[in-house]
């Protein structure tokens, strides 16, 4: 087997276990949240403090605003 193929084999499997392979012609949400320095800080904090567990719906990129 030539190396290119095994190495695209191998990428769609660990994707496709890992659910972030995405079938043709499906989307999927980006949700994407907006704070200040201040929210990210004490959201952060409280979250590696285990005071707060992030939930399914919360966005997975947080962007800062001054």
């Amino acid at each position: 087997m030539e190396r290119g193929k095994y190495d695209r084999d191998f990428s769609e499997r660990v994707l496709r276990d890992s659910g972030l392979l995405i079938p043709e012609g499906r989307m999927r949400t980006l949700r994407v949240g907006i704070a200040s320095d201040e929210q990210l800080m004490a959201r952060t904090l409280a979250i590696a403090r285990g005071e707060n567990k992030p939930a399914a719906g919360d966005p997975k990129i947080l962007v800062h605003v001054r």
